[in-house]
């Protein structure tokens, strides 16, 4: 297993007794959850920013058309 570096101190997982191994799987869910909504996160802003996009082009083709 690797080695974890807590408060410039490092630990082997391997010599983690089962409630340090427990919270130490926790630390890694979370961790790989917050990556995940990381990704999400920049996905959606791209979307918005793409949609905003959208609405200012889609004003300026309005103003281009005469009213019937």
């Amino acid at each position: 297993m690797p080695k974890l570096s807590i408060n410039d101190k490092e630990y082997n997982t391997d010599d983690f007794n089962e409630a340090q191994l427990k919270l130490y799987n926790e630390a890694v869910v979370a961790t790989d959850q917050m990556r995940r909504l990381e990704v999400q996160h920049k996905a959606l802003e791209g979307l918005s920013n793409v949609l905003a996009s959208q609405i200012v082009e889609a004003g300026e083709d309005a103003k281009d058309k005469p009213e019937a």
